[in-house]
């Protein structure tokens, strides 16, 4: 059993607190392990265990969540783009009174290559993304920044903050896009993005308008020594943030389709669909989950000592 607990997650410390613990005997033996915020049970009785500490960390331990994760789309290129790999998560803010409001859609996108990359196209440099059966909402740009500790290559900086924006575009209701997709975020402009589509924030390296790969996401193995001329510029390390409004309060009732990473600068270079990965249930949704386990552990447990 694998669930995606999200970074942000009110239970993404528990994947780390039970990474490699094993038990035997009283509830069975069971294991979990952290990888990346995924929780890995290989036993139903484990199963019944860990949702039981997820439900109590979420009611009584851990603090709520800025961030919910809505939907979470991965990739791992074959054949010729065995190289390339890249993920990202969808969330919506949860809580409104410290300012996180469910009306903000977060997108997190990774470069989760193992690789060194050595050309533009291994940088990855857009994500398309539109909204299953129907036009969606309508949806303003507001941020694009990096977090510690990702770094910008070849000395780039950023406007306070690890503010971004400048070197980044979103432009919904797009034409031409990759499986017809309706929605995009790029730092390149594919003859889709121009100037008036960038986030807030000063023009940080070459023209006003998104362009080459310049603060593309590069990997978190990237060493620059052995670049050629067209990556030699400032690239993003491994993972870029953007914040979106006009979610609106029922952003639940929203599904991603079409989701799809882009490298290079030109649309005939690498493109790879997303497959969606299989997110940790909502607190209500798990609650429910753990009680029915819990039942079926005990009445499994009341026929063992009957025979």
């Amino acid at each position: 059993m694998i669930f995606d607990t999200g970074q942000e997650s009110s239970v993404g410390w528990l994947a780390a607190f039970s990474s490699g613990i094993r038990s035997n005997g009283g509830i069975g033996s069971w294991a979990a392990r952290a990888n990346g915020g995924l929780v890995v049970v290989r036993s139903y009785r484990g199963a019944v265990f860990v949702l039981t500490l997820l439900l109590c960390s979420i009611l009584f331990v851990a603090p709520a969540a800025a961030w919910l994760n809505l939907a979470t789309y991965a990739v791992s290129g074959t054949g010729l783009f065995n190289d390339l790999a890249a993920s990202v998560k969808f969330q919506r803010g949860q809580i409104t009174d410290v300012g996180y409001s469910p009306d903000y859609l977060k997108v997190i996108l990774t470069n989760t290559s193992p690789y060194d990359p050595d050309d533009p196209a291994d940088i990855l440099t857009a994500l398309f993304f539109s909204f299953d059966g129907g036009p969606g909402p309508s949806l303003t740009r507001q941020a694009a920044w990096i977090e510690t500790p990702h770094t910008i290559t070849y000395g780039g900086g950023t406007d306070p903050g690890g503010v971004v924006g400048g070197e980044w575009a979103f432009k919904a209701a797009l034409a031409g896009a990759p499986q017809g997709a309706s929605r995009g975020i790029s730092s390149s402009g594919y003859g889709l993005f121009g100037p008036g589509d960038r986030f807030p924030g000063n023009n940080l390296s070459g023209p006003a308008s998104p362009d080459g790969v310049q603060y593309g996401v590069t990997s978190a193995w990237d060493l620059t020594g052995n670049d050629n001329a067209g990556i030699q510029q400032p690239l993003i390390k491994y993972q870029v943030n953007f914040l979106l409004t006009g979610l609106g309060n029922n952003s639940n009732a929203y599904a991603f389709d079409k989701v799809g990473f882009q490298y290079g600068t030109g649309l005939n270079e690498p493109y790879l669909p997303g497959d969606p990965v299989p997110t940790i249930p909502e607190p209500t949704t798990l609650y429910a989950l753990t009680v029915g386990l819990l039942g079926l552990g005990i009445s499994a447990h009341r026929r063992r000592r009957r025979s």
